[in-house]
């Protein structure tokens, strides 16, 4: 086992030690005050779309706070900008896609703790311009780069055996996409909401969601190792006030949509049915999952968006590694 790897692993058997059982009841409680005993302030980062509602919902419930914790919960744009502050040190701890985890980790040492969300292809989706039907017909397609966005867009094109050099990226914000393709100057794109939401508003439609060729994402809580090893009874609890906040989105997902929309200005009717796409749940990783990050690995190689492959033992945090 690599040096890094077997450092992190010591550190993860005193987090899920800290854990114990699951005696919270989905409320957050369970090892508050021994947490509270220790707990120093750190920041964690987040984008502004419904998958983050569990941490906008512990907001709400205070559950960080029934666990003694100390959190800054900063918003960014999306998420790929939320991983950018977790590189840059503006963060300690970001909500981080698969993608977005892995276009950054060759350039810090990431730790993912645990996912905390799932799409199973059918949040995020292909939305197209007017009088544009399929895949086939966009020569141009916006995407905002370095965040699932424009790994999902390269996966369209393959799936329907189109030559990515007879397209053209748009690189945007995902605020500017909707207005972009009002206006013709793309011709489509592929996102999560509200931005499909807004692409229809603006005259365009959606296609279809990524599941119809084959595509997924997770969402993880991740830091930086050091992080992670300083800061092992903060990471427990913060593990379970995800596991609180998750049960509580899917158990009430309206009350789930009043706090997103309280904390980060998300319509609540959207965010409802966004909610209802994505599976809310706190778990370890999987062989799936490792199967899944090694193919966004090899796609970010190929076209030398990394360096250099990183290794996913390194970055995957697994609990039964440390025999707790």
């Amino acid at each position: 086992m690599p040096f890094r790897a077997m450092l992190v692993v010591a550190v993860v058997a005193a987090v899920f030690a800290g854990c114990g059982g699951d005696d919270s009841g989905g409320n957050g409680g369970g090892g508050g005050d021994s947490a509270a005993s220790a707990s120093k302030p750190f920041a964690l980062a987040v984008g502004v779309d419904p998958v983050f509602t569990p941490i906008f919902v512990a907001l709400e419930e205070g559950l960080f706070e029934k666990e003694g914790l100390q959190v800054d919960v900063q918003q960014y744009a999306n998420a790929g900008e939320a991983a950018d502050a977790l590189i840059a040190g503006s963060a300690d701890v970001a909500g981080v896609p698969d993608y977005n985890l892995l276009a950054r980790a060759p350039r810090a040492n990431l730790a993912a703790m645990e996912i905390f969300a799932e799409d199973p292809g059918d949040y995020v989706k292909v939305v197209a311009g007017k009088g544009i039907s399929g895949p086939e017909e966009m020569k141009k397609i916006g995407i905002v780069p370095g965040t699932y966005s424009e790994y999902a867009a390269a996966k369209l094109l393959e799936s329907a055996n189109i030559d990515p050099s007879s397209v053209k990226f748009v690189p945007a914000g995902p605020p500017e996409l909707p207005p972009l393709l009002e206006k013709g100057d793309i011709d489509g794109y592929v996102i999560w909401p509200p931005w499909t939401t807004r692409g229809e508003e603006s005259g365009g439609k959606i296609l279809y969601p990524t599941r119809e060729y084959g595509l997924g994402t997770v969402l993880t809580i991740a830091a930086k190792d050091e992080w992670l090893k300083g800061h092992p009874q903060e990471a427990a609890a913060l593990r379970r006030v995800m596991d609180a906040a998750t049960k509580l989105t899917e158990q009430d997902p309206a009350a789930a949509a009043k706090a997103a929309a309280k904390a980060a200005k998300l319509p609540e009717p959207l965010t409802e049915s966004a909610i209802g796409e994505i599976d809310f749940q706190v778990r370890d990783f999987t062989d799936k999952d490792r199967e899944s990050f090694q193919a966004i690995v090899d796609y970010l190689a190929a076209r030398k968006v990394i360096k250099e492959k990183p290794s996913l033992d390194d970055l995957i945090v697994r609990p039964s590694s440390s025999g707790s």
